[in-house]
């Protein structure tokens, strides 16, 4: 019987800083006309802790025997995820940047699509959209 065992690597990552630098950068996305913002004066964060709150949460609720039950070999499975926080702290599009499979990629989507509001990032006073990455790590052993 193969045990597992889920990793949440937060070098944080949580958004190889997210890019947090103090100016003015930004991209229209294709689905949207409103600016998602890259750089920012203030960034995103999770409402229930911080980066310590979000470890929490993703590790609650993430189910590390996915890929057990998926039948994966032993081994380690690193997902890499992108998600857009929206102004209003709700968080929009996931993208799945790498997925090695055995349903660790929906595992994973499914626990960022379902978290909590964020407290949003801020840009010249006002509240915008960010991006932010997060990767997350299935070990079988």
């Amino acid at each position: 019987m193969q045990k597992h065992l889920c990793l949440l690597l937060c070098s944080l990552s949580i958004v190889a800083a997210c890019y947090a630098q103090k100016n003015t950068d930004s991209a229209t996305t294709k689905a949207s006309k409103e600016k998602t913002y890259t750089t920012y004066q203030r960034e995103s964060e999770y409402s229930e802790g911080g980066d310590e709150g979000w470890i929490r949460y993703i590790t609650q609720n993430l189910n590390g025997a996915i890929p057990t039950q998926n039948k994966a070999p032993k081994g380690r499975y690193v997902v890499w995820l992108m998600y857009r926080v929206e102004k209003d702290g709700s968080i929009g599009t996931v993208t799945v940047e790498k997925d090695p499979g055995y349903g660790t990629a929906e595992e994973a989507t499914r626990v960022i699509k379902a978290s909590p509001k964020w407290i949003p990032a801020n840009q010249n006073g006002r509240n915008v959209a960010s991006i932010k990455k997060q990767i997350v790590t299935f070990i079988v052993n």
